[in-house]
């Protein structure tokens, strides 16, 4: 009887430790592999919600999509795409530009 207490009062314990700790562990694993890489898109449903360490979220609108003083005009919301915006390289095949990341494509 004694052996059953102990091992229900284990059981309950280590329930309460999960419940606690996992949520914690799961995100950090989410952070580390679950992460937008260059190029991809992030935010909507079933999708990362964050880019991968040192990258970082753009709007993904084409240049087209926006006017002369960098003003967006395109459909509400937009979505965003993780970039190496900041490197000192201008990469359109990324979604960069000069609206959307200045600091690598604005020309100099």
């Amino acid at each position: 009887m004694i052996k059953k207490i102990f091992i229900f009062v284990l059981i309950f314990l280590f329930a309460i430790y999960a419940a606690i700790f996992f949520p914690k562990i799961k995100n950090f694993f989410a952070a580390k592999f679950f992460c937008g890489k260059v190029g991809e898109i992030v935010g909507a449903a079933g999708l990362p919600e964050n880019c991968c360490d040192g990258l970082k979220k753009i709007a993904g609108a084409e240049i087209k999509n926006y006017d002369e003083n960098c003003k967006f005009f395109g459909a509400p919301g937009g979505l965003q795409i993780c970039a190496n915006c900041g490197n000192g390289i201008c990469e359109p095949e990324n979604w960069e530009n000069k609206c959307n990341c200045p600091r690598d494509c604005e020309k100099k």
